[in-house]
C-alpha cells in the first residue's frame, strides 16, 4: 500500500535524512577557502534544522482567494511591506504591530500572496517555545515566513531578541528569504520605541469595514442569498463598530440561522419573543426583494442582538411588588440551566438548576439565602409556573423547548460579565454537570465553548481543564477544547495551551489524544493542523505517565490504517532519527509501520519501492525499537510478522537481510534470541524461518559468531565500526 506522494504532509516538510540529492554531483575544488565556507554554511544549517520552530507552507492560491477587504489605514504598511518583499530589497525582517481583531493575521497572508516572489514559498511558523529565541528560527534559502506573536505568556519580546533578529535578518536576506513578524499593541508594549535602521516597523490600528467584510465572507462561503439579511437597517445597526474577529463571528451566527430557520408555530414564537434589541427600534428592510423571509431577517436579526436591555430588566436588584420584573435567584437559576439544555425533559432542567443554587449558596457563607431544603422548595411555585414565568415551551411529555435564537448564549454571556464574582462557580458547575445522555451532544461542552470563544479567554479554558481532570471530566475537556479549536482566531491559543498540557505529567493526557484523533484522521483536516497534532502528541509521549502509552499506540495504528496519513508516521520516524529528537513518538511510529503491508502483496510496506525510509535510517530505527524490545512488548511479535506470511523469494530474502543487519546492530543476544522464538512459535514448520534469520546473521557478522552465541572467536571491532550483534 503506497500513499500517494502528491498530496501528503512530506510536501510541507519532506523528511531530511541527512543525505544531499541524488542527482547532486560535487564539482572540482578549487578554493579551499570557499569549500570551507561551504561546509561550515551546510553543517550550521544542518545544526538550525533540527530544532526550528515547525513551518507549515500557505498555499499562494488558498490565501489569494479567501476573503480580503482593504483598509484605507493600511496603505503605508502595504507600502512598506511590498518594497520589503521585492527581490531588490534591503530588509530580511518586518515587523507588524497590531491592535487586536484588527485583521493583521489577514493583511500579513494576503501581502505575501500578492508581493512575494512566485519562487518563494510561504511558511507559517509555530512559536512552540517558553520565551522568543532567533535560534529556534529556520534558516532555508527562498523562503517567506510569517511568525505571529501574541501569547503574553511565552511570546514576550525583549530588546535583546529584537537586535538579534536584526542581525538574523542579514542571514535571511543573503538566502533570499523574509520573515514578517507581527505583534499585539499589547506586547509591544514592553519595547516600545525600539528601533533599528534594517527593520521597518509597520503599525495596523484600524479594522475592516464589519459590513463589507461580513458580505465578502458570505460570498466566500457560498452564501450570497444571505447578504440580503444583513443589509436590514437593524442589521447593518448591529454590525457597526464590529472588529474584525466580531465580524467573522457574526458571519458564523447569520450561516446558522440561515441553516436552522424555524417553520410554522415556532415562527410565532420566536417572534412574540423578541424584545427591543440594545434600545434601538427594529425598523424594517427595504423594500425587500422577492422571496425575502421576513420571519428569516428577524431570526437572524435577533441572533445578532445582545438583548441588553431585556437582560438588564431581569437581572435586576431584586425587588417586590406587582411591578418588579427581576428574577429571584431560583429563577435566575432555572432560566441558567434552561440556556445550557435548551431542549430537555423539565426534570433535569430544574435538577440541574436546584444544584446550581445550592453551589452559589454554599459559595456565600452567612449570605441571606439559605441552601434549598424540600420545604421551601415546596412553598414556592411550581416547576411549570416558573418555567411559564420564563417563557419556555412544555410539552405534555413534560419536554421543555427553550432555543430563542441568540438569547440562548445572550444570557449565559450576560451572566458572566455582570456577575464577575460567581464565574468559578458557573464554571465548577458547568464541567460537573451530569452526562444523562451519552448518545446526545453534551450540553455543558457546548456551552462552556460559547463562553471560551465568545471572549476569546484562553484563560478559562485551562481553568475548565484543571476543573475537568480532578472531576474526572477529560471526556468534556476534549469536547470543548475541540470546539474552541475550530475557531480561526482562537486556533493558536488553543495549540500552545495544549502543549503545555502535554508537557505536564500530571495534565490531561487522554484528553490530548482525545483532540488529536480527529484532527489527524478526519479526511478534511489541514496538514498544518495535522503537523501541530503530531507535535502534541510528541510532546505527550516523552512527559506522559505509562499509562497513556498504550492509548497512543492504538491512536498511532489507527493512522497507520489510513493511506494518507502514513506520511505523517514517516515524518516522525524520520525526525526522531535525523534530528536528534526523543525517539518516544517515533519508536510507537515505527511500531504502527510494522503492521502495514504492501498492498497486493504479502511484503512489509516499509520494504515497498519507492522506500519510505532510506535503509540506513530503517536499520537504525529496528535496532533501536528492538533492542529496547522490554520497554516495547509489541516489538518482537511485529517484527516476526514481517516474515511469516512472506513466501519464498525475493521478497523474503530482502526482509531478511533487514531484520539480520538491525539485530546485528544491537550489543545484545536477547533480542534476536526472542525475535526467533517468536518465529518459531508462529512457523508452521518449525524452525524454518527461525534458522534462515539465523543463517543470515551468521552470514554478515564478522568471523561468523557473536560473543554471547560461542562458536568461533568473535574480532572485537575496531573504535569506528558498529558492535555488532546476533
Amino acid at each position: 500500500m503506497t500513499p500517494d506522494r502528491s498530496d501528503s504532509d512530506e510536501e510541507l516538510d519532506p523528511p531530511l535524512h541527512g543525505l544531499p540529492d541524488a542527482t547532486t554531483v560535487p564539482g572540482p575544488v578549487t578554493n579551499i577557502g570557499v569549500l570551507a565556507h561551504h561546509i561550515g554554511s551546510v553543517v550550521h544549517q544542518e545544526i538550525r534544522r533540527r530544532d526550528v520552530l515547525d513551518a507549515t507552507e500557505l498555499p499562494r492560491d488558498a490565501l489569494l482567494l479567501a476573503p480580503y477587504v482593504e483598509v484605507d489605514d493600511w496603505s503605508e504598511g502595504r507600502t512598506a511591506g511590498t518594497a520589503f518583499l521585492a527581490p531588490g530589497g534591503t530588509s530580511g525582517v518586518l515587523l507588524v504591530i497590531a491592535r487586536r481583531g484588527c485583521g493583521s493575521s489577514t493583511f500579513v497572508r494576503r501581502l505575501c500572496a500578492d508581493h512575494a516572489s512566485t519562487a518563494t514559498a510561504i511558511l507559517d511558523l509555530e512559536p512552540d517555545w517558553d520565551a522568543p529565541s532567533v535560534s529556534r528560527l529556520p534558516l532555508e534559502p527562498q523562503r517567506v515566513y510569517i511568525l505571529e506573536l501574541k501569547n503574553p505568556g511565552t511570546d514576550l519580546p525583549g530588546s535583546g531578541f529584537l537586535d538579534r533578529l536584526a542581525a538574523f535578518g542579514e542571514q535571511l536576506l543573503a538566502g533570499g528569504s523574509r520573515l514578517i513578524v507581527t505583534f499585539t499593541e499589547q506586547l509591544w508594549e514592553s519595547v516600545d520605541g525600539w528601533q533599528h535602521p534594517q527593520v521597518p516597523v509597520v503599525h495596523l490600528r484600524a479594522a475592516p469595514d464589519p459590513q463589507r467584510l461580513v458580505e465578502e465572507h458570505l460570498r466566500s462561503r457560498k452564501h450570497p442569498a444571505a447578504i440580503a439579511y444583513v443589509r436590514t437597517a437593524t442589521a447593518r445597526a448591529l454590525l457597526r463598530g464590529m472588529n474584525a474577529v466580531e465580524a467573522t463571528r457574526a458571519v458564523e451566527t447569520v450561516i446558522r440561522q440561515w441553516g436552522s430557520a424555524p417553520t410554522g408555530s415556532e415562527q410565532q414564537a420566536v417572534l412574540s419573543w423578541l424584545p427591543p434589541l440594545a434600545g434601538r427600534r427594529r425598523s424594517s428592510a427595504p423594500p425587500p426583494e422577492q422571496g425575502f423571509d421576513q420571519e428569516l431577517a428577524a431570526r437572524i436579526e435577533s441572533a445578532l442582538g445582545d438583548w441588553r436591555i431585556e437582560l438588564d430588566r431581569l437581572f435586576n436588584e431584586a425587588a417586590t411588588g406587582p411591578g418588579s420584573s427581576s428574577l429571584s435567584l431560583r429563577l435566575r437559576c432555572l432560566l441558567v440551566s434552561l440556556v445550557v439544555h435548551r431542549t430537555a425533559p423539565a426534570h433535569t432542567i430544574d435538577q440541574d438548576a436546584l444544584a446550581l443554587e445550592t453551589a452559589l449558596v454554599r459559595a456565600s457563607p452567612g449570605g441571606s439565602h439559605g441552601e434549598p431544603t424540600v420545604a421551601t422548595l415546596f412553598s414556592g411555585q411550581g416547576l411549570r409556573s416558573r418555567l411559564a414565568a420564563l417563557s419556555a415551551q412544555v410539552d405534555p411529555y413534560d419536554q421543555v423547548v427553550f432555543d430563542r435564537s441568540g438569547y440562548t448564549e445572550a444570557v449565559l454571556v450576560y451572566v458572566w460579565d455582570n456577575f464577575p464574582q460567581i464565574r468559578s462557580v458557573l464554571l465548577d458547575w458547568l464541567v460537573r454537570l451530569p452526562v444523562r445522555n451519552r448518545t446526545a451532544a453534551n450540553p455543558a461542552a457546548r456551552a462552556l465553548a460559547e463562553l471560551i470563544l465568545r471572549h476569546k479567554d484562553i484563560d478559562r479554558l485551562d481553568e475548565s481543564r484543571r476543573i475537568a481532570v480532578e472531576a474526572g471530566r477529560t471526556a468534556l475537556l476534549a469536547e470543548v477544547t475541540g470546539r474552541v479549536l475550530a475557531d480561526e482566531h482562537m486556533r493558536r491559543g488553543v495549540w500552545q495551551l495544549m502543549t503545555a498540557w502535554a508537557k505536564s505529567q500530571n495534565g490531561p493526557g487522554q484528553a490530548v489524544i482525545d483532540i488529536c484523533r480527529p484532527v489527524l484522521l478526519a479526511p478534511g483536516s489541514r496538514p498544518g493542523d495535522r503537523r501541530l497534532a503530531m507535535t502534541r502528541l510528541r510532546h505527550l509521549a516523552q512527559h506522559a505517565e505509562n499509562g497513556l502509552r498504550g492509548r497512543l499506540l492504538a491512536l498511532l495504528d489507527d493512522l497507520a490504517a489510513e493511506e494518507r496519513t502514513l506520511p505523517l508516521l514517516v515524518g516522525e520516524v524520520d525526525t526522531w532519527l535525523t534530528r536528534d529528537r526523543p525517539g518516544h513518538l517515533g519508536t510507537l511510529s515505527l511500531l504502527a509501520l510494522l503492521k502495514v503491508r504492501q498492498e497486493g502483496e504479502s511484503g512489509p510496506w516499509l520494504l515497498s519501492t519507492p522506500a519510505p525510509l532510506p535503509e540506513r535510517l530503517l536499520t537504525r530505527g529496528l535496532a533501536e525499537l528492538l533492542g529496547n524490545f522490554r520497554d516495547h512488548p509489541e516489538a518482537v511479535p511485529r517484527a516476526a510478522g514481517w516474515l511469516h506470511p512472506v513466501p519464498e523469494g525475493e521478497g523474503l530474502d530482502q526482509v531478511l537481510d533487514c531484520l539480520a543487519a538491525a539485530l546485528s546492530a544491537s550489543a545484545e543476544a536477547d533480542p534476536s534470541m526472542h525475535l526467533m522464538s517468536a518465529l518459531t512459535e508462529a512457523d508452521s514448520d518449525p524452525g524454518r524461518l527461525r534458522n534462515l534469520l539465523f543463517q543470515r546473521m551468521l552470514a554478515g557478522t564478522p568471523q561468523g559468531g557473536h560473543p554471547e552465541w560461542g562458536g568461533r572467536p568473535a574480532v572485537q571491532p575496531a573504535e569506528d565500526q558498529p558492535v555488532y550483534g546476533p
